[in-house]
């Protein structure tokens, strides 16, 4: 069993869309999101440690916790992988940034992540995902307000 976690944002709905059209894993794909609107989905909220009950599931597929202090994003992405180690869950894909983040002075919870599941008896898989587009169309953006 597979659960995508962030699956009411943009990356997550993507994820969840393309792992439903692969029929080897066609049924065995749950939507963790925020707030479930249907029954297909599962509450997990990373702010509500509570709702991290991943038993059954055997790969979780950690969308990055998005906006937040990096302390805030931090503690999110332990209490998930923490959660994950509990329940047993086998195998964490994360969706971390370009490169190894060293350089990149807001790339803080990305590397600790990265470190926390390299240190983790859990297998890993590190996705090197760039920039989102509306992060880069957010920063470039003109000032509304002038």
């Amino acid at each position: 069993m597979i659960l995508v976690s962030g699956a009411g944002g943009a990356l997550g709905r993507l994820v969840a869309g393309e792992l439903a059209g692969e029929p080897a894993v066609h049924d065995g794909v749950v939507l963790g999101t925020r707030t479930p609107r249907s029954a297909a989905e599962r509450r997990v909220d990373f702010d509500d440690p509570s709702s991290l009950d991943f038993t059954g599931i055997d790969t979780l597929v950690l969308i990055s916790a998005g906006y937040g202090e990096d302390d805030v994003v931090i503690a999110r992405h332990d209490a998930a992988i923490g959660a994950a180690e509990q329940a047993g869950v086998r195998h964490v894909v994360y969706t971390s940034l370009s490169g190894d983040g060293d350089h990149l002075p807001y790339a803080l919870a990305h590397r600790w992540t990265e470190r926390r599941l390299q240190g983790s008896r859990l297998d890993w898989t590190i996705l090197r995902n760039g920039l989102y587009a509306e992060f880069l169309a957010g920063i470039a953006a003109p000032d509304r307000t002038a």
